[in-house]
């Protein structure tokens, strides 16, 4: 997986500047449900 810091996320926000969502690539998204898919087995 990439360093934390390198994962290029892009912030959906409302009217008021409050962040409501995100959009990142799907392969980093694959990457980041598999990475919880294995802590939650442990």
């Amino acid at each position: 997986m990439q360093d934390i810091a390198a994962i290029n996320l892009h912030y959906i926000v409302d009217k008021s500047g409050k962040k409501t969502g995100v959009i990142m690539d799907i392969a980093t998204f694959e990457e980041l449900i598999e990475k919880l898919e294995d802590l939650y087995l442990v």
